[in-house]
């Protein structure tokens, strides 16, 4: 058990069902903590030794599962316990593969750089992937036409590719996520970090 990543706590009912609850582990796991001392236990004011390991285990966790369901209350150790950056890597690997990505730029070199290892950036790479408007041919015309009324700082070259600069990726990832939204009530332009449809403007 020393050096585990994780812990899973099974709670079952008397129907059988079961609640399964996850949590990343505190550094009272680490083979090297255990080496730096013992533990002890104060009992009728007197300290006992412990050389036998002792873990932490959290009042709290950071995600249940529920049949096929998860529910997230940390999203960041979930993440690290799901390995999910490995995965946002590779789906990042195979965006800039795909024919129809690399046809929307003159160039990826700048989106390469701007995601780098940033967890955050290939998070959002990733979404930009499973949204796929960048597949979206009217999408991206209305992206073309719109852009400047948005307050983005994209530009498009004779062939009517998106020029990637370092100080404009930021732009380009709010707009194909479909991030960078108005409001027809106060007209202002907003960054949104998520949204969800509710219906088509008629």
């Amino acid at each position: 058990m020393k050096n585990a990543d994780f812990y899973i706590i099974k709670v079952v009912d008397d129907q059988g069902g079961a609640l399964l609850s996850g949590r990343k582990v505190d550094n009272s796991w680490s083979a090297k903590k255990m080496i730096g001392g013992i533990n002890t236990f104060f009992v009728d004011e007197e300290l006992t030794l412990n050389e036998q390991p002792a873990f932490n285990i959290s009042k709290y966790v950071d995600f249940f599962i529920l049949d096929e369901t998860i529910f997230v209350r940390s999203k960041g150790s979930f993440e690290t316990v799901a390995s999910y950056k490995n995965a946002h890597k590779q789906d990042f690997v195979d965006l800039i593969e795909e024919n129809e990505f690399n046809e929307v730029f003159s160039d990826l070199t700048h989106i390469r750089e701007y995601v780098g290892n940033n967890k955050m950036q290939l998070r959002r790479a990733s979404a930009i992937r499973q949204k796929g408007h960048y597949k979206n041919a009217q999408f991206m015309e209305n992206l073309r036409l719109n852009a400047q009324q948005y307050g983005l700082d994209i530009e498009f070259d004779e062939f009517n590719q998106i020029i990637p600069t370092a100080e404009n990726c930021r732009d380009i990832f709010q707009a194909l996520l479909d991030h960078r939204l108005a409001s027809g009530f106060s007209h202002n332009i907003y960054d949104v970090p998520d949204a969800s449809t509710v219906g088509r403007q008629r």
